[in-house]
């Protein structure tokens, strides 16, 4: 089942690393790595390449990549190309850690 983010398009929106979730951007800062941007035909669109929020970046867990449009992680040993935008990070317990501070 896919997701509807129609009534937030043109918004601007967190997208949370930690479980690929997207959320209208409000007053309150999400507790967790997020990227900043905007709904765009259901799509989100990112609007700067850098991780915001607060937390220390990954160093253990199962190492990959998260692709933002995709919404998927995909394992350091996927034969697969990577598709931009994507953030390196580690796969954890507590969902997708990146273990950088810029997106590619």
């Amino acid at each position: 089942m896919s997701i509807s983010y129609s009534s937030l398009e043109k918004a601007t929106v967190y997208y949370i690393l930690k479980n690929s979730t997207i959320a209208e951007k409000n007053d309150s800062v999400p507790n967790s790595f997020y990227l900043i941007g905007h709904m765009e035909n259901g799509q989100f669109i990112l609007d700067e390449n850098r991780v915001l929020g607060e937390g220390k970046l990954a160093k253990a867990g199962r190492p990959g990549w998260l692709e933002i449009n995709s919404n998927q992680f995909y394992s350091q040993e996927t034969p697969r190309s990577v598709t931009s935008p994507y953030i390196k990070g580690y796969m954890t317990e507590e969902g997708f850690i990146p273990s950088t501070e810029f997106v590619r």
